[in-house]
């Protein structure tokens, strides 16, 4: 094999380190920044029915406990009692998810599934996106999710168990959202994500930079016509 691409940060170190110099490249295909683009927050708010003082927290994914959705309605239900006007969504689970009960009684509003046009404006509506998985699985090889991606495209930051995947550097990962350990550390950081917007203003052009998947293909043709030649050579 000539090439390794790896969108987990955690394989991609133990490869490079077993493999030639050059071999291993981190790379994900992205998402289309042309459909996911922030719509104002004010009429994002008022399309699904939330006035603009209220603090919006939204997860997309399963519901189920490798995705961390028993510690997000844990972290909930103690913000609850900080901020008298947070509201939690939750979209994309199924009746058959092992938590759909939990999230059916915790008091937040949940979909099963949402057209993408909806997702957008979902997206644009929150204050943040949260992913919480304490699974170690996800955490060192689902890579960064889609999810995060489409809710910084659409200028909403992440508080996630995956930041650690982001391509970027500490600077731009301190400017796009906060990584979540666990429950008992993670609540204050969560906390200050709703309190400091303008501190993570600047989302959507970070994530364009490393995730464009327009962009990203282009890399990948280079990459493979870079082979094709090689081998074209007879070498």
């Amino acid at each position: 094999i000539d090439k390794f691409q790896f969108q987990s940060k955690t394989t991609f170190n133990y490869f490079n380190n077993k493999l030639p110099s050059g071999k291993s490249t981190l790379f994900q295909d992205g998402i289309d920044f042309k459909f996911f683009y922030p719509v104002s927050k004010e009429e994002a708010r008022k399309k699904i029915g939330f006035s603009k003082d209220r603090k919006l927290i939204l997860y997309v994914g399963t519901f189920t406990k490798n995705k961390g959705v028993d510690s997000l309605i844990s972290m909930f239900n103690i913000l609850r009692k900080e901020f008298n006007n947070l509201d939690l969504i939750l979209v994309g689970g199924s009746e058959k998810d092992s938590l759909f009960n939990l999230v059916k009684s915790s008091g937040a509003k949940y979909f099963t599934r949402l057209d993408r046009r909806e997702l957008r404006t979902y997206y644009s509506a929150a204050d943040v996106h949260v992913y919480p998985s304490d699974n170690d699985s996800v955490i060192n090889f689902a890579g960064i999710s889609n999810a995060n991606i489409e809710s910084l495209a659409c200028g909403t930051p992440i508080f996630t168990s995956q930041l650690k995947h982001f391509f970027g550097n500490k600077m731009e990962s301190n400017k796009i959202g906060m990584e979540y350990t666990n429950i008992k550390n993670s609540v204050s950081s969560l906390a200050f994500i709703l309190n400091n917007p303008d501190n993570f203003s600047e989302c959507r052009n970070i994530a364009e930079k490393y995730y464009n998947r327009e962009k990203n293909a282009k890399k990948s043709v280079e990459m493979y016509l870079t082979l094709f030649n090689h081998y074209k050579r007879g070498k």
